[in-house]
């Protein structure tokens, strides 16, 4: 006779297989905390280094001035602005002749004071065409040139600069540097004191008796009719 096969026994629970779920894995974090806002002298500095002329420019005068957050360094301000300045920056090299003329932040050196008056100047900066004239007249970091003086001065005047108006009359009353005349020297006189230089309203009251009325007239209206040349 055959045997039959007998079913297999029903699975104990307690003998039960179970599957461990797979483990969860965390999503690696690769964002990356937030930076905290850059403050305007980093924001310079970075220009700055990445050649940027205008941006080295107003970090030097930062430094000069003590503004964006930074303590006054004049050594460093002047740093940078050398940088701006050899880059063709006209104010800053205005600027930094300042420094160069006084010995602030950099040695005093008259003729590089001087050198860089004249960048400045024939780029249209009228301060720097003042102390470039002021330089000639007194023959300070260049030899003494009286004509210089007064072609300087007569540029920054028609620019509008009083005291560079007062100066130039000085030169037409005395005859230095240009023909004497006294109707020219009152023009200038005339005009600067329009612009509140109490020295040179002065000078127009004391001329006023040395001129013929015609002379005198002549000089008051090239005076009233005087417009300063606008700056770039």
């Amino acid at each position: 006779t055959t045997t039959a096969t007998p079913p297999p026994a029903p699975a104990q629970q307690g003998n039960a297989i179970t599957v461990a779920p797979a483990p969860i894995k965390p999503v690696p974090d690769t964002a990356k905390p937030a930076e905290a806002p850059k403050t305007p002298a980093q924001k310079l500095t970075a220009l700055a280094n990445g050649g940027n002329v205008k941006a080295q420019a107003v970090l030097g005068f930062s430094y000069l001035d003590g503004t964006n957050g930074l303590s006054v360094n004049e050594a460093e301000g002047a740093r940078w602005l050398e940088r701006a300045a050899n880059a063709g920056d006209a104010m800053a090299a205005y600027r930094l002749g300042t420094l160069y003329e006084r010995g602030h932040g950099v040695p005093t050196n008259a003729k590089k004071a001087d050198e860089l008056y004249g960048i400045a100047a024939k780029k249209g900066n009228r301060k720097a065409m003042h102390n470039l004239a002021v330089a000639f007249a007194e023959g300070s970091g260049v030899p003494k040139n009286l004509q210089q003086a007064s072609q300087w001065f007569t540029r920054a005047a028609e620019m509008g600069l009083s005291d560079s108006q007062f100066n130039l009359a000085v030169l037409y009353e005395r005859g230095m540097g240009v023909k004497q005349s006294l109707t020219e020297a009152y023009k200038w006189y005339a005009i600067a004191a329009t612009g509140g230089d109490s020295e040179s309203k002065a000078r127009v009251d004391a001329l006023a008796t040395q001129l013929t009325p015609a002379d005198k007239a002549t000089a008051q209206a090239a005076a009233q009719s005087f417009h300063a040349k606008p700056m770039d």
